[in-house]
């Protein structure tokens, strides 16, 4: 299904002029002239096609580099073999032995065609061949300026596209193909009697031995069956095979369809080239960067998704119809002999959009946008479970979390608890851990704010927690929650009496998880610096309220308790620390 897909986003792509997506058989040449002439392939007169210097790229049958003196190209060629004439040594002389050579090349492909375009070009080579040339001055620039085509005289774009050319063209190819070629049966396309790839082309991918790796090979004994050799143990068309991996190559070479994780690039499209800014959706959707790790956030997409988003919320429907076409999503990665397909999704774009705004709003935190977009991509949580300031932090990370990332994203399910537990592990690790300078401060809020919200997206997900809730809820009774903001609480005290506050990195990871052996030290501490800072009585209260929701210090936490109190201490902190006007309180 993957190559199928990827088959058809490549014959997408071939009807966007602006793709510039390479054609099998077919050659995008520089042009200078086009010959214009009748139905009876009398010539009329010839177009210049250069601006300036510049020449117009045009999609022609297929120009390999010619290994003889003479051999013709189909429809488009240089002056000696389409006039007749053309300069060798500074002299201006004929060509005759290129005209016959011409004549019999097209006269073998267009065979009894009765298309009046091909008859055209063949009449009038043929009245070149009997030495009626074309009324052309030797000193014209077409007979120095490159190749030529052929266009009738009464219609517009060229011979060469017409669809009677290229079928003419393409089945004169599969008359070429070798004695030696399989014959067979596409197992992507279902056609039959295609000439089978033995050796499929590869996938230029980041770190892959030699330049790339294929999708398809067969490099041992043991994979093969019934004497199958190389690829066609899993018979696949040289057309299919040109296509899969033209589109996939090309979807890698621009950076707005994909993104590496570690070893693995992430490759996305969708099946409709006509959607407006889909990339940008899809891009903004999963809150990536590019290759280079720079931001590159399109406001205006992230807006759109945002109204999407909005509309989602308040149950109304998604009309436009584009939403209904496919979203398909790929991981792959090198491996020794071929490509690995580390995962492959497939959804329509409003599903794909409704799904990562789920987790968009699992995620979501008082003050999110501070710290960055607000939709938080799969890389910057699994950085979350990696040391703050890490060089190339994903190389450490296993290549089993990005995966079940992915699927829980994109399919709506659990979030592997795996890297729940390493994130609670990573917070206890850098609680109270000093910043060298400003930058390296907002680096730690910023990851603080990421770790955070993958645990509250964990617990309304895998445990099911719907009542928590973005910003501050001074309602809550939940017990872990409530220790969480009373940590907090005790923190800015502390930090309001000394000027500083050690019991974050002294207290913190004991408190989250053996919360009796800590808090009533920490009570008796706390009444020490009430007594001491300036706004000590405003503090006792506020500690007083939340002791109100605390029925007793359990002996230890659960891993969902565990992650309240985490984001209990985030919401109580963040509220601390913002402005009277400017916060946000939630029931």
């Amino acid at each position: 299904m993957i190559l199928s897909a990827l088959c058809e986003l490549y014959d997408n792509l071939l009807k966007n002029p602006d793709a510039q997506i390479s054609l099998m058989n077919y050659s995008r040449i520089p042009c200078s002239f086009a010959i214009v002439i009748n139905k009876n392939g009398e010539y009329q007169n010839v177009i210049q096609l250069t601006e300036g210097k510049e020449k117009m790229n045009l999609i022609v049958p297929e120009q390999k580099v010619r290994s003889r003196n003479i051999y013709p190209y189909f429809l488009c060629d240089n002056s000696k073999y389409l006039l007749g004439y053309g300069w060798k040594d500074s002299i201006f002389v004929s060509f005759p032995d290129y005209v016959n050579a011409t004549v019999k090349k097209h006269r073998e492909i267009i065979g009894d065609s009765n298309d009046v375009g091909l008859k055209a070009v063949l009449l009038y080579l043929e009245k070149i061949q009997n030495g009626d040339f074309p009324d052309i001055p030797k000193d014209d620039t077409v007979y120095k300026s490159g190749n030529i085509v052929f266009r009738l005289s009464d219609e517009l774009g060229y011979i060469h596209d017409r669809t009677e050319a290229k079928i003419v063209w393409e089945k004169s190819l599969n008359k070429s193909v070798s004695k030696d070629t399989e014959i067979g049966q596409c197992l992507i396309t279902g056609d039959m009697n295609q000439p089978i790839e033995n050796v499929h082309n590869k996938i230029k991918v980041k770190n892959a031995k030699m330049g790339g790796c294929p999708i398809v090979s067969f490099n041992i004994n043991s994979a093969e069956s019934y004497r199958k050799e190389q690829s066609l143990n899993a018979p696949v068309s040289k057309t299919a095979m040109f296509k899969y991996t033209t589109a996939l190559n090309y979807l890698i070479a621009d950076k707005r369809s994909n993104y590496r994780i570690g070893n693995t690039t992430i490759v996305f499209w969708t099946d409709n080239s006509d959607i407006p800014n889909a990339n940008s959706l899809l891009w903004a959707s999963l809150g990536l960067k590019n290759s280079d790790n720079q931001d590159t956030r399109d406001y205006d997409a992230e807006k759109e998704l945002h109204d999407i988003l909005k509309k989602v919320r308040t149950g109304q429907k998604i009309n436009d119809p584009y939403f209904k076409s496919k979203t398909y999503i790929v991981g792959i990665e090198p491996n020794a002999g071929r490509m690995c397909v580390r995962f492959w999704y497939v959804n329509t774009l409003e599903t794909f959009i409704r799904k990562t705004g789920e987790h968009a709003e699992n995620m979501a935190l008082v003050n999110t946008e501070k710290y960055g977009s607000g939709f938080t991509s799969i890389p910057a949580i699994l950085e979350s479970i990696t040391r703050t300031g890490t060089k190339n932090p994903l190389d450490s990370v296993p290549a089993t979390y990005e995966m079940s990332l992915f699927s829980a994203i994109l399919y709506g399910g659990q979030y592997p608890i795996s890297v729940y537990t390493n994130v609670l592990m990573r917070i206890r690790a850098e609680a109270g851990q000093k910043a060298e300078n400003k930058l390296d401060e907002y680096k730690q809020r910023r990851a603080f704010c990421v770790r955070t919200g993958f645990l509250k997206a964990v617990l309304i997900r895998n445990f099911h927690a719907e009542e928590l809730t973005v910003s501050l809820n001074e309602k809550s009774t939940d017990t872990a929650y409530n220790l969480g903001r009373l940590f907090a609480v005790m923190e800015a005290l502390q930090a309001k009496a000394n000027g500083t506050s050690t019991i974050r990195s002294r207290y913190f990871a004991s408190a989250s998880v053996n919360p009796k052996l800590v808090f009533p030290s920490l009570l008796n501490l706390a009444q020490h610096h009430v007594a001491k800072a300036e706004m000590g009585g405003y503090f006792d209260k506020m500690m007083e309220k939340i002791l109100s929701n605390v029925s007793d210090f359990p002996a230890n936490l659960s891993l969902e308790e565990q992650g309240k109190f985490v984001l209990g201490y985030y919401h109580q902190r963040e509220f601390i620390y913002t402005k009277k006007e400017d916060r946000i309180t939630e029931a």
